[in-house]
């Protein structure tokens, strides 16, 4: 555990992003207040805090530096914290205890990113010290970004298993009703089943080597392995049942069956795989990190399904399809209802494809214009230790109290005391000119510019004016440090800009009163959030390049069709933005949730473009086959036929796979499950037998080519005899 934990990355940003350059200048000029998370102890009596509260709360502090100093003694940087309080920081009580008198806060800043297994740990310990003792009818609650971190990895873990129980439960029933045989079931549930559990070993491996691996990539791994395996295992016994059909013998059936839907099931994955790849092109570590992991586990649900479902269903023989035969009717709606779509699809194609192009347009508008949320306390189900603290902070504070922005303004003048107030006063006094900003507490409005205590500082100041100095300025790092409050909460837009003009201000003014340009840095909970939307916007236009430019190549090797394959990538583009739009619907509108999780923007995109080519990769590979023999129209109208059963099957598995995250309990799971759930149903059911079909016969009616090679997949099937077509 000591080696997984230390090869954690300190950050989920690249070090030289904004948030973390102010975090290590501020590590030499200023260290109490440096942090990437910060933990706060959260002392809550309604009637007020009684002498033997605040005697806990003292008692809570130096055990807390007590702890410290141990970790001091092992000379290891990262575990250290830095303790705030107003038993060590008299100064700061003002900000540390309520007006009320009836909330007080203990801060400890941690040198490491909230989400990792090193913060959740000094979460517990920090817990454990401050309830030891605790009077009776004190509330104590811990909050801040680490204490967020250590709810949402405990929501995470308790998600998974209801994820894996969900996802298996949801694929053993959807068999149940496609075979209607339990051997013919089994194959898939098992075969993939072993390679999930073989996955959790990589993952196991891979964590031991040094990556980070969270429960987030391990839902992950057990929605897409049961999806997409489960998915190619069907694809080859369905189509292995249709060469027994024929009447040949099993050498010859699994021949064909391998020769037939290999390749397009070696593409399918391939397009997974290979996709999720491309998050290793992202800056953003926990996208990074997925990117790394999820390729090589994913690789096993291909072998699983080429080799062991295959493997099993031979083995099985005849009995495969028990009680039923293998002549019985084995799939839903090749009767009726495919017949009928391919009729309608094949006579009217321009009629479909304007259909369903107008029916997509009205969601993809409302994605064209969405914003995304960033607020990570409000993925956090109700109950949270995190939620509970934050909202009594909330209540008894200025909303911006419990995550103060601090802000560092570095010039070489800065050294002259006389220059730094003058620049304190008119800088102070800019800041609280901007919406949102509640609150400055600076060299020269040390308590902040609230009239009760404006005076109080002032006083302060004249009669401890070096104490006031050592607080906010730093002679050796010739810097100012000013403590911005919002009005707002640290996750919203509006706070968003109220610290960004703030940087403005601080660089404009510094400029104009120092009579050059110095350093401005920002560190907080809002800094911080307002670089994971700069690179979160950064790296989806470049993982989805990346991922658009690498799928559209496997889609044309397999093909040999430049125009189809990039109308199929376009139509997984168009299912992304209308489930996007859909997802706003449904969780903004319906739910009334604040937003989107800006997370499930980039997941999606992957997951949708690269798991929705599958469907399309087995149609086109069909349709081709059936090209080589019959004219354009027959040759589509059977391919959507042949294929409509076991594909929808396919895509209504891969649905509710995907669609059990929303058992996990985390908002943002919940987003992507129904997201991810609602793009495959949109691409099993319009984009794949409606709009892909449609396309391609109205592209052969305008065009005819003058030969069929364009038509023919890398390998293909030869014909099926009278029989086993009439099947």
């Amino acid at each position: 555990m000591n080696e997984l934990i230390h090869s954690e990355p300190d950050t989920l940003l690249p070090l030289d992003s904004p948030s973390n350059q102010a975090f290590q200048f501020l590590l030499d000029a200023f260290p109490q207040t440096a942090s990437r998370s910060q933990i706060i102890v959260v002392v809550h009596r309604p009637g007020g805090l009684t002498p033997e509260d605040r005697r806990h709360m003292r008692d809570v502090t130096y055990r807390l530096v007590e702890e410290n100093n141990h970790r001091l003694a092992r000379h290891d940087k990262a575990d250290t914290w830095r303790i705030i309080s107003s038993d060590l920081q008299p100064l700061l009580t003002s900000k540390l205890i309520s007006r009320d008198r009836q909330v007080g806060l203990i801060m400890v800043n941690l040198s490491v990113n909230f989400v990792t297994m090193r913060a959740k740990q000094s979460v517990e310990t920090v817990e454990r010290l401050a309830r030891q003792g605790c009077p009776e009818g004190l509330r104590i609650e811990i909050t801040g970004s680490a204490g967020v971190g250590r709810d949402y990895s405990m929501v995470a873990k308790s998600a998974l298993d209801r994820t894996m129980w969900v996802t298996v439960i949801a694929v053993t029933g959807i068999l149940a009703v496609v075979y209607r045989a339990p051997l013919a079931a089994a194959v898939p549930l098992f075969s993939i089943g072993l390679s999930v559990f073989g996955a959790f070993q990589v993952l196991s491996l891979l964590a031991w080597g040094g990556l980070s691996v969270s429960a987030i990539e391990k839902m992950f791994t057990v929605v897409l392995l049961f999806g997409a395996g489960t998915d190619y295992a069907l694809f080859w016994i369905a189509r292995y049942r249709e060469e027994r059909l024929a009447h040949v013998d099993v050498t010859t059936a699994v021949s064909r069956t391998m020769a037939a839907v290999g390749p397009a099931i070696v593409a399918s994955a391939a397009t997974i795989i290979f996709g999720l790849a491309m998050l290793v092109a992202a800056d953003f570590v926990l996208s990074h990190n997925a990117g790394q992991v999820l390729g090589p586990v994913l690789a096993l649900a291909l072998v699983a399904s080429l080799t062991l479902a295959p493997a099993l269903a031979v083995w099985m023989g005849e009995s495969l399809f028990w009680p039923g035969r293998l002549a019985a009717r084995g799939v839903i709606g090749q009767q009726n209802i495919w017949p009928r779509m391919a009729a309608w699809v094949v006579t009217r194609p321009g009629a479909v494809f304007v259909g369903g192009v107008v029916a997509l347009a009205i969601p993809i508008w409302t994605a064209l214009h969405m914003t995304f949320r960033y607020d990570t306390i409000a993925e956090l189900p109700a109950g949270c230790s995190s939620s509970r603290g934050a909202a009594m902070a909330q209540n008894h504070f200025p909303p911006g109290e419990a995550f103060v922005t601090t802000l560092a303004v570095q010039h070489p003048k800065l050294a002259d005391l006389m220059l730094a107030r003058g620049l304190s006063e008119r800088l102070t006094a800019a800041l609280m000119k901007i919406d949102s900003i509640s609150d400055v507490r600076s060299l020269t409005e040390p308590f902040g510019v609230a009239p009760e205590l404006r005076e109080q500082g002032r006083v302060l100041t004249l009669m401890a004016g070096d104490r006031v100095a050592k607080e906010y300025l730093s002679g050796t790092a010739q810097a100012l440090r000013f403590d911005v409050v919002l009005s707002s909460q640290p996750f919203v837009d509006a706070a968003f800009d109220a610290v960004t003009e703030a940087k403005n201000q601080a660089a404009r003014i510094t400029e104009q009163f120092l009579g050059s340009p110095g350093k401005v840095l920002a560190s907080g909970l809002t800094p911080y959030m307002i670089d994971i939307r700069t690179y979160s916007i950064s790296d989806h236009r470049r993982v989805t390049t990346l991922v658009v430019a690498v799928i559209l190549l496997i889609v044309i090797v397999l093909t040999r069709d430049v125009a189809l394959s990039v109308f199929m990538l376009c139509a997984t583009l168009i299912t992304y933005l209308a489930t996007l739009g859909i997802c706003e619907w449904v969780f903004v509108g319906l739910l009334g949730q604040a937003g989107v999780d800006w997370k499930a923007k980039l997941f999606l995109f992957v997951i949708i473009v690269a798991v929705g080519q599958d469907y399309n990769i087995f149609l086109v590979t069909r349709l081709f086959q059936e090209d080589a023999r019959f004219d354009h129209t027959e040759a589509a109208e059977r391919a959507i036929v042949r294929t409509g059963s076991i594909i929808s099957s396919c895509g209504v598995i891969m649905a509710a796979t995907l669609g059990s995250l929303m058992a996990s309990g985390l908002k943002l799971m919940e987003q992507l499950g129904f997201a991810m759930s609602a793009g495959i149903l949109i691409d099993t059911f319009l984009v794949r037998p409606l709009l892909i079909p449609a396309f391609h016969l109205l592209r052969l009616r305008l065009w005819q080519p003058s030969g069929r090679a364009f038509k023919q997949v890398i390998l293909r099937s030869p014909p099926l005899t009278d029989e086993a077509q009439a099947d």
